[in-house]
């Protein structure tokens, strides 16, 4: 069922002091939500903030088009914080997180898990950690390596321990006698870095 703000506010309402719960789904838009979080006084803004990190008010809550929640310093960003707080589970779903940078992937991780997200420095780092994975797959997918190249980029992941060492000892292996191993024994390898 399409609803309203107002309307999903009175069910809410409705659900939050029955003591026989029954389920429902409807669909808001966030433009709706947006505005009721800009009025001066709104009662479904007051029940989210009456009701804020209790979880209880939804069991999952699916924000479509989540790109629009990019930027922390809008309205939209801030209901669906506001909902957040009283929500078990999120989903944000999106074609196209990361508009401009990857600010925009930190303020949608950071409004699905807070408590993973408190800090974009640490961020980064796990961005820069993850890169000298993606750095040694796409090096294996190379139709020629350089045997050196793949050393190195093998002694980065090493020092972001985030693979396992026997996976980077079978890679060094695969390249100490050669730059031109079997494609399939690269693919496989590369396969299962990006597995872990």
């Amino acid at each position: 069922e399409i609803v309203s703000a107002d309307l999903l506010t009175e069910k809410v309402k409705e659900q939050k002091y029955k003591t026989r719960k029954n389920g429902f789904s409807l669909i808001c838009s966030l433009e709706s939500l947006r505005i009721h979080y800009n009025k001066d006084k709104s009662e479904l803004v007051d029940l989210l903030d009456t009701n804020a990190d209790e979880f209880t008010l939804f069991d999952l809550v699916i924000f479509d088009e989540a790109h629009y929640l990019r930027n922390a310093a809008t309205s939209s960003f801030k209901m669906a914080q506001k909902v957040r707080g009283c929500t078990q589970a999120m989903v944000l779903l999106s074609a196209t997180p990361i508009q401009t940078s990857s600010k925009n992937l930190y303020t949608l991780l950071q409004l699905v898990a807070p408590e993973h997200f408190d800090d974009e420095e640490t961020f980064h780092q796990f961005l820069n950690r993850n890169s000298s994975i993606l750095g040694l797959v796409a090096e294996l997918q190379k139709p020629v390596c350089n045997r050196d190249t793949i050393f190195n980029a093998c002694a980065e992941v090493i020092h972001v321990k985030m693979v396992h060492p026997v996976l980077i000892e079978e890679i060094r292996s695969l390249f100490n006698h050669t730059d031109t191993p079997p494609i399939q024994q690269k693919t496989s390898l590369a396969y299962r870095l990006e597995q872990q």
